[in-house]
């Protein structure tokens, strides 16, 4: 061996030494690396910037694609967006790689717990409770998250107050908690929670951003406004960027609501708050074929939103359009009954939390008015209560027919009259 390391000169020998440090050191930084964006992507989640964390745990996988824990942590980060598709794909990746089916398994039901899919009586939770492991946080956020999908906000604030007692310092149970008072149009109440978040998170973009709309509909808009620009400080919202341009809007600053509107479309050509307030605007400035283009996208982006049909038929009518105009005021008027008939079933809802029939109407009416996926967690709401409520399988037959999806159909059609022999 040393008779072969002797046959190249002190030079090469030299050389060789420093190639293998030099790969080593790569292979070390590497590794360094991909540890500290793994990191950065679970701190990140711990505040909720589910932006960043995406973000920092995709670069990581990309580098280390070998990893299912990468795989994992990207699952959660997706599950906590919402997105269910996307974390599920991670997940299956993530056991392909050899990830531990226990832990995936822990996932899978944290996923179903906030779809409002699994309740807090049902075995796979009571496991969960029993045996949390590190996943208390997440255990509590998804159980108050599906218990606000599926409109249980009693079993939601029980859950919130067990949270805060577990874990004082965390500033999440007090943002879920102002997102159930803003969803319930309780302003007070919304903007104390979301102020005392701010105690233990002040630079929170999503709390600023929900804080300004508390205020902005409190008219309060020059406190809005400094909540706001804190957001657009710090991110590239549209959705503050549109909060900012309404609070000018209502302060009658046209200029300044247009050129904020206008920044908001060059961003975002299509985006539906920037058409409906650049709209208003036209029409409140008399220039009616200006109102009637920005409207008329406005309403074809989001036919059942009453704002945009209604702006939409009043543009038609001013530019001399009766027949139009007609038409457009009859479909609003049908939206905002059908909105009023929503809002006083979901206060029965509060009152009897309980009762499928009413889950079942509310989603219903959406249905009707073409809002499918609201409709379709009103119906699973209903279903969870009663699995066997014939009315809700009837219509998600005839749903799912309309659709294309014979299998889910005959699904529903089959529990349907499985429920009609029980009578």
């Amino acid at each position: 061996m040393r008779g072969w390391w002797r046959r190249y000169s002190r030079r090469q020998r030299w050389a060789a030494v420093a190639i293998v440090c030099l790969l080593a050191g790569l292979v070390g930084s590497r590794w360094i690396l991909v540890e500290y964006q793994v990191w950065r992507g679970q701190a990140a989640l711990q505040r909720s910037d589910f932006r960043s964390a995406q973000a920092v745990f995709q670069a990581a996988a990309d580098r280390a694609s070998h990893r299912g824990d990468i795989q994992f942590w990207l699952a959660r980060t997706y599950r906590r967006q919402g997105d269910a598709d996307k974390a599920t794909r991670c997940l299956q990746r993530a056991e392909a790689l050899g990830m531990d089916r226990q832990r995936l398994q822990r996932e899978e039901t944290l996923m179903r717990v906030q779809a409002g899919q699994l309740t807090m009586e049902s075995r796979a939770v009571l496991a969960l409770l029993a045996d949390p492991q590190d996943d208390g946080l997440e255990i509590y956020n998804a159980i108050v998250l599906g218990s606000m999908v599926s409109y249980q906000t009693g079993i939601a604030f029980l859950v919130l107050e067990s949270w805060i007692g577990d874990y004082p310092q965390d500033p999440q149970p007090h943002y879920m908690r102002g997102l159930i008072h803003e969803n319930d149009n309780n302003w007070t109440d919304a903007e104390g929670s979301f102020r005392k978040l701010l105690e233990f998170a002040p630079d929170r973009a999503d709390a600023h951003l929900h804080l300004a709309h508390v205020l902005r509909e409190q008219h309060r808009y020059s406190e809005a406004v400094v909540h706001y620009q804190h957001c657009l400080s710090v991110t590239k919202d549209k959705d503050a960027l549109a909060g900012l341009g309404r609070c000018h809007q209502a302060r009658r600053e046209s200029e300044m609501a247009r050129r904020v509107f206008a920044q908001l479309l060059g961003r975002d050509p299509d985006h539906y708050d920037g058409l409906l307030a650049m709209g208003q605007l036209e029409l409140s400035a008399g220039r009616w074929v200006a109102a009637v283009d920005r409207l008329s996208r406005a309403a074809a982006a989001r036919p059942h939103e009453f704002d945009a049909r209604f702006g939409y038929a009043m543009a038609l009518l001013c530019s001399g359009d009766l027949d139009g105009s007609r038409d457009h005021f009859q479909k609003s008027a049908a939206i905002q009954e059908a909105s009023r008939r929503v809002r006083a079933l979901m206060g029965q809802v509060r009152a009897d939390p309980d009762n499928p029939q009413l889950r079942h109407e509310i989603g219903r009416t959406l249905l009707e008015y073409g809002q499918a996926a609201d409709a379709l967690l009103w119906f699973r709401g209903a279903l969870r209560l009663d699995p066997r409520h014939h009315p809700t399988h009837r219509r998600l037959a005839e749903y799912y027919e309309s659709q294309g999806d014979a299998d889910m159909a005959a699904q529903h059609r089959q529990m349907s009259q499985s429920s009609d022999e029980l009578f």
